[in-house]
């Protein structure tokens, strides 16, 4: 059943794009946080928000005595391509904590709005205006100056680490850009219900052959996953999946390219890692380019309202 809504104002837009972003900025320091493999990690955050969402779905179906959504076998596909791509995302980008920084890993999964922005015009038909990809190429600029010292100082580790995080953002933009074929039509609580669990379904045989643990972590390590499902997943990507059907994939990548100064400033307060100048210099360049794009950011038209 479609509802018609009016389309959200741009202070909502914005106040829901800042929540997201805000929320996913914790997900490197709580990983780093639970002492486990990065896919059992991942299993564990898709499981949990997969149940959490499936209890919301149900739940809120029931008391408000809504009907279920009509789903075509194209929405069905396209929610199992956003979950398997969700399940990469996760597998490579938390396994590259392991090998490389926090800075450097956050900062090559955020390079969506490149991936995003080049697919976008085939897949979502969202038109990239020049201005915008004059933000995406000034804000990349000033990520690359925010990971500049952790490059060229990190780990023997990096180049692995830094090439699964970057595999991590290549699935992380099929997975946006799903989510606005499937927000056309789909309402936000199935379609994280589904990518959720399509990402644990492909997630648990990846721990079985790697022989990752499945269970036994520490109380705390238990904990950790419940926030990481909780916070990043919940609040943060929901936010974000929310906005792509208002403003369009390219737009929603840009602004996940703040991610890297959220996540820096929880860890100077967590971990006590100060910003040098040079990672300064390169946020003020990336909320330039983040600025810029803004500036003529349009909601396309959609071809249907739903909730």
């Amino acid at each position: 059943m479609q509802v018609a809504t009016e389309p959200p104002g741009r202070l909502l837009l914005s106040t829901v794009l800042l929540a997201g972003v805000s929320a996913i900025s914790a997900s490197a320091i709580f990983i780093r946080m639970a002492d486990a493999p990065g896919v059992s990690t991942a299993l564990w955050r898709s499981l949990f928000a997969a149940s959490m969402m499936g209890a919301i779905v149900v739940g809120g179906r029931y008391l408000r005595r809504t009907p279920w959504p009509t789903l075509t076998r194209r929405d069905a596909v396209v929610c199992a391509l956003g979950g398997i791509f969700l399940g990469l995302h996760f597998w490579s980008w938390m396994t590259s904590l392991e090998y490389t920084t926090v800075a450097s890993s956050v900062l090559f999964v955020t390079m969506n709005p490149i991936f995003v922005g080049v697919l976008a015009p085939f897949v979502t038909k969202d038109r990239v205006t020049w201005r915008l990809w004059a933000g995406i190429l000034l804000a990349v600029s000033g990520s690359l100056v925010v990971g500049y010292d952790d490059l060229a100082t990190g780990p023997s580790t990096s180049l692995l680490g830094n090439g699964l995080a970057l595999l991590g953002a290549a699935a992380g933009s099929c997975y946006l850009l799903a989510g606005r074929v499937a927000r056309r039509r789909v309402p936000l609580d199935v379609y994280a219900t589904a990518t959720n669990a399509t990402s644990a379904m492909l997630l648990l045989p990846a721990v079985l052959l790697t022989g990752a643990p499945l269970t036994g972590f520490e109380p705390a390590t238990w904990g950790w996953f419940f926030l990481i499902a909780l916070i990043p997943q919940l609040v943060g990507h929901n936010s974000l999946v929310w906005a792509l059907k208002h403003v369009s994939a390219p737009v929603v990548a840009l602004v996940i390219l703040a991610e890297p100064l959220g996540s820096g400033a929880l860890a100077w307060m967590v971990f006590d890692e100060r910003p040098t100048g040079t990672k300064l210099l390169g946020a003020a360049i990336l909320l330039a380019g983040i600025f810029l794009a803004s500036l003529k950011a349009k909601r396309p038209p959609t071809p249907s309202q739903t909730t």
